[in-house]
């Protein structure tokens, strides 16, 4: 997991949408997505419900928030 997955992660949830996280951080959707599907297949689960009025979390995000605790700081 890196530092940029977790940054395009929570501006995709304040957006609403990959394509406006996209517009928004100035990163082709395309390239967005792939962050994000790295992401879920380094945690082993799926993050966000994808739909075509845009995304929501899944309860599995709390996956994401145990992996985060147990980092060590940078």
């Amino acid at each position: 997991m890196q530092y940029r997955h977790l940054y395009y992660f929570v501006k995709i949830v304040e957006a609403g949408s990959f394509s406006q996280a996209a517009r928004t951080i100035h990163v082709a959707q395309p390239a967005l997505s792939q962050q994000i599907s790295e992401l879920e297949v380094s945690l082993g689960v799926a993050l966000l419900q994808r739909s075509a009025r845009g995304i929501r979390p899944t309860c599995r995000r709390e996956a994401l928030r145990g992996s985060l605790l147990a980092s060590p700081p940078v």
